[in-house]
């Protein structure tokens, strides 16, 4: 298969991805803090409320942010999916898209981050503890999107590197000169 194909499901694994983002991870911070609020009964001007809540609010910025992420590097593959740049070009982008992949993993599953929502549930009862349960499940199930990301990378590395091997360069020594043949050899 070609690169072009490769770069043709990466887009589609991009928008799984940012879909699985914005409607499900977005969506249930968003939810499950209005929840977790109407359950709780505090005021926001509490001390232990505002704290619940700035801390809802920091994932919820942060879901945000991976979202715009993925819709960024949805938008980029796109644009390399439409046109052959040739592969210099190709294997930038690839590396772009990749270097996106790893910020977005690691932040999404940082060990740091799940530990401070476990702590959050723990101190926090009256459904915020439920909420930082859900928001932990919504997590894992970007694992699967996530999963797949890497596997469409993986293929267009393999096609752009298979189509790097394919080219070849000969030098013949002539009687007036050198003579430089480049040629592409298909498989």
């Amino acid at each position: 298969m070609t690169v072009s194909i490769h770069i043709r499901e990466l887009r589609k694994k991009w928008n799984i991805l940012q879909t699985v983002l914005k409607e499900d991870l977005l969506w249930t911070i968003k939810e499950l803090r209005s929840a977790a609020n109407r359950q709780s009964g505090l005021e926001p001007d509490e001390k232990v409320g505002r704290k619940r809540v700035r801390f809802a609010r920091r994932c919820e910025q942060l879901a945000k942010k991976l979202v715009v992420r993925a819709q960024r590097a949805w938008v980029e593959v796109k644009e390399l999916a439409k046109t052959d740049l040739g592969p210099a070009r190709t294997a930038e982008d690839l590396a772009h898209s990749q270097h996106q992949f790893d910020d977005l993993e690691r932040q999404l599953f940082s060990k740091e981050f799940r530990q401070s929502l476990d702590r959050f549930g723990r101190k926090n009862r009256e459904g915020w503890d439920q909420w930082a349960r859900q928001l932990a499940e919504t997590i894992e199930r970007c694992r699967l999107p996530m999963y797949d990301l890497s596997l469409a990378l993986g293929q267009c590395w393999r096609a752009h590197s298979a189509r790097l091997e394919t080219t070849t360069v000969s030098v013949r020594a002539t009687g007036i000169g050198r003579q430089v043949r480049y040629r592409n050899r298909r498989k």
